[in-house]
């Protein structure tokens, strides 16, 4: 399945799921306003499928941050920018038939349109975000490389488009404050190559949300 259709699969689930919700009033007991803007922070957990790790099934990035900010135009429409990182240190990799050490790291720009669906305290929504991923990378080699002599620690970097289908649940703890929790799929396309080459991740996320205003 290609990534695309996955991306519209992710999408059409929670399109599904917001529609399903029941319509909340700003009079239910225990609702909140819709808010004009909220902000968002917390911790990224990054699994990159990318099939170099020690046991050939993908890089794990343990370390990660995210703050996003969404203005609302409507009731159930926003607009979201997002920045992230994410890191791995000490990431054993084979190369000329022995094991190096090697950092990662991922950070990234991009903007969105996000739809969402307010019921009481709990907002679900979707969304789908494009920009830009900055990858670099620090391979350390262990002295003396057998038929390649002395090699220093060799730095790569690249920036690439990136696509970030995903969607999550807000629950206001209080008229302003709340927690946030979310998951997506993201691609990086590199389309510099003959053929394009893609590097697909999937994100977890747990923060804090707060918001501004309310309507």
């Amino acid at each position: 399945m290609s990534f695309l259709s996955r991306a519209t699969i992710v999408l059409a689930v929670f399109a599904l799921s917001l529609g399903a919700a029941p319509t909340a009033s700003a009079q239910e007991p225990g609702s909140i306003p819709v808010p004009l803007a909220d902000f968002s922070g917390g911790y990224v957990f990054l699994y990159d499928t990318t099939n170099i790790g020690p046991a050939k099934d993908g890089i794990e990035f343990p370390a990660g941050w995210y703050f996003s900010a969404a203005v609302n135009p409507t009731t159930w429409f926003g607009i979201v920018g997002e920045v992230s990182g994410s890191y791995r240190n000490n990431l054993e990799v084979s190369y000329f038939d022995f094991r190096t050490s090697n950092d990662a790291r991922v950070h990234t720009f991009m903007i969105g349109t996000r739809f969402f669906r307010k019921v009481g305290r709990v907002v679900p929504y979707a969304q789908i975000l494009t920009g830009a991923a900055h990858m670099r990378a620090k391979i350390r080699f262990p002295g003396e490389v057998p038929g390649l002599g002395l090699v220093n620690d060799i730095s790569s970097s690249a920036t690439d488009f990136a696509l970030q289908p995903g969607g999550g649940v807000t629950v206001y703890l209080t008229e302003r404050v709340g927690v946030r929790f979310a998951g997506d799929y993201r691609s990086i396309i590199d389309f510099t190559e003959d053929e394009n080459d893609y590097t697909n991740e999937f994100r977890m996320i747990a923060g804090f949300t707060l918001q501004w205003g309310g309507r």
